[in-house]
């Protein structure tokens, strides 16, 4: 008679926090670029500690394109100010949008790429209701210094708006090196810190 064999357990397994395993951490500490599940249990999180801001809706509502169209069966919900949200431009990069209290719209991207079809779709859908000209603003703010870090610059940008407002975005340096073990820190913790940053000149008017 065959004794059944039992199945080995892999870090795919064993949970961590919200959506993600201990698989998604090793991500993290392993230089590997951010999935959807590691950003939405972020984005939790930070609706969890601050209430008053809107947004924070699963980057899985974006659109998505079938047979040479675009198609999005929920889609994003419209959004009072102030409100934040990452975005998965669609073409695995990562970016922030943000609504300030007096209604000015701004996307801060940390490789400065161009608008894609999939991003202004979801522009549209949160920011563009009842209005005839959708403005958005793209303030230079800190770049980041390899192809895989997109995610880690959208969540401490968006991090930076909920504990301080937006107040443009040059005059911040984030210490990139210790920006992973740093997330991983604040989502253990279940509360986030400032990313460790330096401060220099005068923040940009906008």
């Amino acid at each position: 008679m065959e004794t059944p064999t039992k199945k080995t357990k892999t870090l795919s397994d064993l949970p961590w926090i919200g959506y993600c395993s201990q698989q998604h951490k090793q991500n993290i500490l392993n230089n590997k670029y951010l999935c959807s599940d590691i950003i939405i249990s972020t984005q939790n999180l930070l609706k969890f500690e601050f209430p008053e801001i809107n947004g924070f809706q699963e980057t899985t509502l974006a659109p998505v394109k079938v047979n040479g169209k675009w198609v999005s069966e929920t889609g994003f919900q419209s959004q009072e100010s102030p409100s934040v949200q990452i975005h998965h431009n669609g073409n695995a990069h990562w970016v922030l949008s943000l609504q300030t209290r007096d209604g000015n719209i701004y996307l801060l991207d940390s490789l400065s790429l161009n608008l894609t079809t999939s991003l202004e779709y979801q522009l549209t859908q949160i920011y563009g209701k009842d209005k005839k000209k959708l403005i958005i603003r793209i303030p230079d703010v800190q770049k980041q210094q390899n192809s895989i870090d997109c995610g880690l610059f959208a969540i401490a940008n968006a991090l930076e708006f909920c504990q301080s407002g937006f107040k443009g975005g040059t005059h911040i340096t984030y210490e990139q090196k210790y920006m992973r073990e740093h997330l991983i820190h604040c989502l253990e913790n279940g509360k986030f810190t400032h990313f460790p940053k330096n401060y220099f000149g005068k923040a940009q008017k906008i």
